[in-house]
Order: C-alpha cells, then sequence, then structure tokens
C-alpha cells in the first residue's frame, strides 16, 4: 500500500517513488520488498539470492536492475521481472492477461490431483519465489499459433547461492484463450514446469561440475502427463477437446479414459513440427538432458 504525507499547506504527496516503491529519506534508497535498490547508483545493495540463466548472461550479475532494461521491464519484489505490466499501471503485474491467468490457476488449484500440482508449480502471484529451493517462473502472453499450440515453457537449469539445482521457467500463454481452453492451457504449461522442478529438486551438480540428474522424466513422459492434466480439465468442464481433428486424438467429455495413453500418442504423432516424433519408442531423453543450459518444452 502506498503511503503518503501531509505538507504545511495541506496538500499530499507520495512518498512512493520509483515503480512505486517507498524512498527512504535518510538514505535515498528505495524499498523493493525483498532488496533495497540504490536509486542514486542504479543498482541493487543486497546479491539477487534467487540466482541467474546460464543462458542469459546478463541475468547472472546480482546487482543489476531488471537486466539493465528498467524502460521495458519492472521488479515489484526485488527479485523477478515482470514484462506485461498494464500500460500506465502503478501496481504490476496487474494486466487483463494477468488476472485471466490467476483466475485460471485458481480453477485448476480447485480440481485437485495433477492439475492442482500443475497450477501450484507457478507459485503464488506477488512471491518472490516459487519454493525454498529458490526455483522461479515467469509468465508472459502472446496470440497462439495457427497450429493450435496453446502455450509453450522453456526451463533453464541454473544454481541457487547455495550451489543446488534449479529450475527457471518460462511460460507464454496463448493471449486469445479463454473459458475452459485457457483453464487447459494454463494446466498443461504448469504440468511442464512442475516436472521441470522435480527433476531439478531431485538432481545435483558434481564435484567436477557435472550434473547428477535424479527423476527420469523425458520428454515423452512430460507430454504424456500434460496431456492428461489437459484431459481432466476438459472433462470436469463436460467440455469435448481434439488434437488434430480426427477422432484418434480426442480427449475430455464424449471420450473414455480408458486408451488415453494411444490417444495423446496419436495428438504427437500428428504434430510432429511440435513434437519432433516423440513417441514410446523415442522418449526424447530426461527433461535436463535435451541440453546442458537449455530445456524447451513445446506446447
Amino acid at each position: 500500500m502506498m503511503r503518503s504525507a501531509v505538507c504545511a499547506s495541506g496538500v499530499r504527496f507520495s512518498r512512493s517513488l520509483f515503480t512505486g516503491k517507498e524512498r527512504d529519506a535518510e538514505s535515498g534508497n528505495d524499498y523493493l520488498g525483498a532488496r533495497y535498490y540504490g536509486s542514486n547508483m542504479g543498482r541493487m545493495l543486497s546479491p539477487d539470492p534467487v540466482g541467474g540463466s546460464l543462458a542469459n548472461p546478463q541475468s547472472l550479475n546480482k546487482y543489476v536492475y531488471v537486466l539493465n532494461n528498467p524502460l521495458s521491464l519492472t521488479d515489484p519484489t526485488g527479485l523477478y521481472a515482470c514484462a506485461d505490466d498494464a500500460k500506465g499501471a502503478t501496481d504490476h503485474c496487474t494486466s487483463d492477461a494477468d488476472q485471466r491467468f490467476e483466475a485460471a490457476r485458481q480453477h485448476d488449484l480447485k480440481l485437485g490431483g495433477d492439475a492442482a500440482r500443475a497450477a501450484a508449480a507457478y507459485g503464488d502471484p506477488g512471491k518472490e519465489v516459487v519454493n525454498d529451493r529458490g526455483d522461479k517462473v515467469t509468465v508472459g502472453f502472446a496470440p497462439g499459433s495457427k497450429n493450435g499450440e496453446g502455450g509453450v515453457t522453456t526451463s533453464v537449469l541454473n544454481a541457487n547461492d547455495k550451489g543446488q539445482p534449479i529450475s527457471n521457467s518460462t511460460v507464454t500463454i496463448d493471449s486469445n484463450a479463454r473459458d475452459t481452453a485457457l483453464n487447459a492451457d494454463v494446466g498443461h504449461e504448469g504440468s511442464h514446469v512442475a516436472d521441470a522442478q522435480d527433476v531439478a529438486g531431485s538432481s545435483s551438480f558434481t564435484a567436477t561440475g557435472g550434473l547428477q540428474v535424479g527423476d527420469n522424466i523425458s520428454q515423452y513422459t512430460s507430454e504424456q502427463r500434460a496431456y492428461r492434466v489437459t484431459d481432466s480439465i476438459y472433462r470436469s468442464a463436460n467440455e469435448p477437446y481434439n488434437g488434430c481433428g480426427d477422432p484418434k486424438c480426442a480427449l475430455g467429455a464424449q471420450s473414455l479414459p480408458i486408451g488415453i495413453s494411444g490417444r495423446i500418442d496419436a495428438i504427437l504423432h500428428a504434430n510432429p513440427q511440435l513434437y519432433h516424433g516423440l513417441s514410446p519408442k523415442n522418449p526424447g531423453g530426461n527433461l535436463l538432458n535435451v541440453d546442458p543450459k537449455l530445456i524447451t518444452v513445446p506446447h
């Protein structure tokens, strides 16, 4: 909440300045919740406890403000950047798309099971990090592609300040999705996020700097689980879902729970531009073995 003071003339003035954060009159520093920002220096005064991305060297500097890009990004808590603020907003991460996303996430949380696991993997809005280990999630929005892709999740393997593996996931949701389609997109992508967090949380770095992978979650296994979340969300809404325009790809209402694995396989087979031949015989390797630095899971 913004604080204000009253000057001698009775006119109120705000002590909340850059990005709506309160400035300490004695030190001249802005309080961002998790850290102080030195407005005179243009730098954070304490290191980022979450760590950076190996795929983005700029993020490895623990003292810069929003990747040295304050014209496009903001940091409402001192720990993560928010790229989709409503134009002219004084409260950040509150765009219409953000609000629709959070409503969909709350919907999925109430369903229980894997849908709730997926929704919980994002963390709550306004929280600095998802869990005690320091996994991070950033959510953005863009129009979906013509092939029906409802979202894309990219997870980057990093390390926290204790040298433990963490996952930093960037999720892009179809900005045109609404209602059940949006609920399902949020759940589907959240399932990928949860898988990445499980792999990172069960893994460790070796003494030589290598990665000892714990949970063996392949790309194929992750897609199977994510589409089962899609199925459960459409089924709970009593609506059908079809991933290829053929009955063999039917999920949700009006499809039998029996044989769902085969129908998900049909969806993967029907969309080679997204899934590159993933199948029981071609699982795509462990989720963190796609690339030692960058892990990309489409849709």
